[in-house]
């Protein structure tokens, strides 16, 4: 089944202990368009830091209710890797934070998940990390995994394969022949967190309407211009059959 991306969004986060905060965005792999991570504010629990979860983590997600369960305890999230925020995530900072979870490099494989098709069964690969910590905490040093000089800095942007749904959200579709509104949401697969299709509102077009269009008909992410660009027509996509709000993908947020 797919459901809304933002749907996941203000979701409560439990870890095996207790709540942990709530997710305020997520990130997405350009080249697989996977969701890699759910950013989570943690609010006065950690002073206000914000910290990544994995869907490797995730339990179950009750998409209806705002609540997301985790399968680990909240001092194994306290002692995660800090990511800094300001800066795209990279591969060195997802090596850390892979290495201190025990799970593999979901980059390396030609699976979704490198060798495995869902985040459950990646997650369950660990054979190095205990779910639970017994109080051990991880070492201060490598959890400042994205601090280091400017070199450093200039190179995570360089390989850094992430990308903010919140920021991505607004961007302008630029179909073959043209631009044709702007992309309103995602649409996931829960078992796989690969998004399925993106919905485009084309209000702005006379007799705009919000339209899905499948994931295979984006070309790609034009960065610099803020825009998505896709395999189909201006035409194509204004025929393209209307998406009514209510429907069994479940109500948007």
């Amino acid at each position: 089944m797919i459901r809304f991306l933002n749907q996941i969004k203000g979701s409560t986060i439990h870890a095996v202990d207790g709540d942990i905060g709530k997710v305020v965005d997520c990130y997405f792999d350009e080249q697989r368009w996977a969701v890699r991570y759910l950013v989570v504010e943690t609010g006065t629990w950690l002073s206000g830091r914000q910290v990544l979860i994995s869907p490797a983590s995730v339990d179950r997600v009750d998409w209806n209710e705002g609540k997301v369960n985790l399968n680990i305890d909240r001092m194994r999230v306290k002692n995660s890797p800090s990511a800094d925020f300001t800066r795209p995530v990279s591969r060195e900072y997802e090596s850390s934070y892979s290495e201190y979870y025990g799970y593999p490099r979901y980059w390396e494989g030609t699976d979704i998940w490198g060798s495995a098709a869902t985040p459950r069964a990646y997650g369950s690969r660990s054979e190095t990390a205990a779910r639970t910590t017994g109080g051990e905490s991880y070492p201060a040093s490598e959890a400042r995994g994205t601090m280091g000089t400017a070199a450093s800095s200039e190179r995570r942007v360089a390989d850094s394969q992430l990308r903010s749904a919140k920021d991505v959200a607004g961007y302008h579709i630029r179909a073959t022949d043209g631009e044709i509104g702007h992309i309103d949401d995602f649409l996931v697969d829960r078992d796989s967190w690969v998004v399925d299709s993106i919905l485009i509102d084309t209000s702005n077009m006379p007799g705009g309407k919000p339209v899905l269009l499948r994931r295979e008909r984006i070309d790609r992410i034009d960065w610099n211009n803020k825009e998505i660009r896709v395999r189909a027509t201006t035409q194509e996509i204004k025929n393209s059959p209307e998406y009514v709000e209510e429907t069994t993908f479940g109500r948007r947020r």
